[in-house]
């Protein structure tokens, strides 16, 4: 399931509130991936800000893992923030 929300924050305030909203709910980011920066360094140009958080809760991700160990290729779970012209969207 997309789920798509859109916010008035500008991309560099949503990085810095994702961790401070994670934690609250028991969640850890543990990578950001910029992808435009990513892109760029392969020599290819990306026009788009687009950020990709990997969220993780370890207690639901052991629960789920002690279950079915093939659930691992799935985690952790990721979330793009990326700007659309002047709006910026949260997939999730």
């Amino acid at each position: 399931m997309l789920v798509k929300l859109s916010t008035d924050k500008n991309i560099t305030e949503v990085a810095a509130a994702l961790p401070v909203s994670a934690q609250a709910n028991r969640f850890g980011v543990m990578q950001v991936h910029n992808l435009k920066e990513t892109m760029a360094k392969k020599g290819v140009e990306f026009t788009h800000e687009c950020l990709v958080f990997e969220v993780c809760q370890p207690q639901q991700a052991k629960e789920v893992l002690e279950r079915n160990m093939s659930i691992s290729t799935m985690l952790p779970a990721e979330s793009p923030s990326m700007r659309r012209k002047v709006k910026l969207f949260w997939l999730r």
